[in-house]
């Protein structure tokens, strides 16, 4: 939702939250090309919308408006994301949680209390307002709101040429508009192969090339979220020049509360020891935001109805063939 991910990472959430091992980042194209797996919305700042889960939408966690939180609190709440899985999605699949690394064959360590924030328009112009971040009614910033200092608050939001993306791309434009977020136009989508280059190539995800970037995100193992959350969320695992793009950290994020979390989870043998790091990633994640998921990724797997036994999966469609039977 899988998931998606936003950067503002459709992260499908979006988001727009990647930088992979080749093997991970060939998947995480060909999942985005096909529209499979969780989007979001992500931010080079903290907000990466999508990496490997859902849908989200990755956020450039250290753009000049959105290393603030508190705008990237007020884009997630401004984000009818379920307006996006009813219209474009037949209403087939759901939000996911703020902090997305415990869904699906994942769920074993969802925190119990985990934060889904509502869409409430009224609430995130409030926070902007008192933020001081002011509406204009006239100047270059009119109708959109411009920051303390004054600069007028426009991102470029960036996406593959994926039909559904492109319709996501005007939901989102259209949300943001109504709570004074100036999404510039034309959108600057680019082929996949651009979107998810290698850094030394010039990819946009990997070199950080973005506002607010649409991808989809996924665990690279079933159940397991350190697969997914060690490399898109430690500090250790921001893609450069210098360490040969490894690590799929594309919002920047760094933060030592979470990176302990991290290495503690992924030390602990006791499964309950575990649980209870990912729960606190989790909730530090939630009070980041650095993606906006945006939905949980749906697969449609047919197969014959003489065939018995089958159970659908996220990962691989032969996963349980031993319980497979033939009906007569």
């Amino acid at each position: 939702m899988g998931r998606r991910r936003s950067t503002l990472p459709e992260r499908d959430p979006g988001q727009v939250r990647h930088r992979c091992q080749p093997g991970t980042q060939r998947a995480a194209h060909e999942r985005d090309r096909h529209g499979t797996g969780p989007p979001s919305i992500a931010a080079a700042a903290a907000v990466a919308a999508e990496r490997c889960h859902d849908g989200d939408h990755p956020v450039n966690l250290v753009n000049t408006f959105l290393k603030d939180v508190t705008l990237r609190k007020a884009i997630l709440m401004g984000l009818d994301r379920q307006k996006i899985v009813d219209t474009l999605l037949l209403g087939k699949t759901v939000v996911p949680p703020d902090a997305w690394m415990c869904i699906q064959t994942g769920a074993w360590c969802l925190d119990p209390n985990a934060k889904h924030s509502p869409y409430d328009p009224a609430a995130a112009n409030k926070l902007l307002d008192d933020a001081g971040y002011k509406l204009q009614d006239s100047g270059d910033c009119k109708g959109f709101r411009a920051d303390p200092q004054g600069r007028c608050v426009r991102l470029h939001l960036v996406t593959t040429t994926l039909p559904l993306r492109e319709e996501q791309e005007v939901v989102i434009a259209s949300d943001l508009q109504s709570i004074g977020i100036d999404i510039l136009k034309p959108f600057a989508n680019v082929p996949s192969s651009r979107m998810f280059g290698s850094c030394t190539a010039g990819g946009v995800i990997y070199s950080h090339n973005f506002d607010l970037a649409l991808y989809t995100n996924n665990y690279s193992y079933p159940a397991e979220p350190d697969s997914l959350a060690y490399t898109a969320y430690h500090s250790s695992q921001i893609p450069t020049d210098v360490n040969g793009c490894v690590g799929q950290n594309t919002t920047y994020l760094s933060d030592p509360q979470l990176d302990q979390a991290l290495d503690q989870a992924r030390l602990s043998v006791r499964l309950s020891e575990r649980k209870d790091k990912y729960i606190a990633a989790q909730r530090r994640l939630a009070d980041l935001i650095p993606e906006i998921p945006l939905y949980q990724a749906v697969d449609v797997e047919a197969y014959n109805k003489k065939l018995g036994g089958y159970k659908g999966n996220e990962f691989w469609w032969m996963n349980q063939t031993a319980d497979w039977y033939t009906n007569q």
